[in-house]
């Protein structure tokens, strides 16, 4: 936080948002990984914002805040959702999760990790300034690695997957904030990411599995990878992240959908008494 390019509140954006959130101020934030995040000039939040400035009026000021963070698995993203929405308000949230949940994780799903005392982290970091420690850790987790690979299984496994989905759909609902799921994009086209090996093979099916669940509870879905699936030529620097070309083809195609399903124009339900909040 405070530290180029993020926001003294922790944002990827050079937004300082009100607290509270002005009644005239429509507040979209962006949770993911990586491919939200950005690099370090560009992101695909910023895009939409600036896109939506044309449409301010004194009536409704347009905010997009980039809450993606490049590693976050889903459930990361949630966690930080859950501590921040009373805080910060949104009236929109855009969700795009479903390539960092998909590699091995170290014998358990992120839900177990649980973080370090301070008092441990003190004592690791003066530790580790040590080379002998540090030969020591080396040999110790070289051979702990290679047991745990034997056992490993996903960050996050499917189910918790549409499970932390869900959290964020359920509070949408009981706080009156528009939830928008977005598939991840990927640049292979889906009939040769099945036949790639290892975990990437499976990212299309958390795609599917995001759809299918948005149909069954009704949910606001935007499917970003079969509109890239069309045309990925200039548009990913790799596999999974996008040029400066796919940023702004992004941005463009999410004013569409969010057009085209009402998004922009919903004003939010204070969940308390039941008014608009939004303007």
């Amino acid at each position: 936080a405070g530290t180029f390019p993020f926001s003294s509140q922790g944002f990827k954006t050079p937004i300082e948002m009100a607290i509270p959130k002005p009644k005239n101020v429509f507040r979209i934030m962006a949770y993911g990984d990586s491919n939200t995040e950005g690099t370090q000039e560009m992101d695909w939040p910023a895009a939409l914002h600036k896109l939506l400035q044309s449409r301010n009026t004194p009536e409704r000021i347009y905010e997009v805040v980039n809450a993606g963070v490049a590693g976050y698995s889903s459930y990361q993203g949630v966690q930080r959702f859950l501590q921040e929405w009373e805080t910060y308000q949104p009236d929109l949230v855009l969700v795009s999760f479903g390539w960092n949940d998909l590699p091995a994780g170290l014998d358990q799903p992120d839900k177990a990790y649980k973080p370090a005392s301070s008092v441990m982290v003190h004592i690791l970091r003066t530790l580790v300034q040590y080379r002998s420690y540090q030969v020591i850790q080396h040999h110790i987790l070289s051979e702990g690695l290679r047991e745990r690979k034997e056992k490993a299984q996903s960050r996050v496994p499917l189910e918790d997957y549409l499970e932390n989905m869900k959290t964020f759909s359920d509070v949408g609902r009981q706080q009156g904030i528009e939830v928008a799921f977005l598939t991840r994009p990927y640049r292979a086209k889906t009939t040769k990411m099945l036949k790639k090996r290892g975990w990437r093979s499976r990212v299309p099916g958390y795609n599917q599995a995001l759809s299918k669940f948005a149909e069954k509870r009704g949910e606001h879905l935007i499917d970003v990878q079969q509109h890239f699936e069309i045309e990925t030529k200039g548009l990913f620097i790799d596999e999974t992240h996008f040029t400066e070309a796919g940023i702004a083809e992004m941005a463009q195609y999410l004013i569409h959908e969010l057009d085209a399903q009402g998004l922009l124009q919903a004003e939010r339900v204070n969940a308390a008494d039941g008014t608009n909040a939004g303007m």
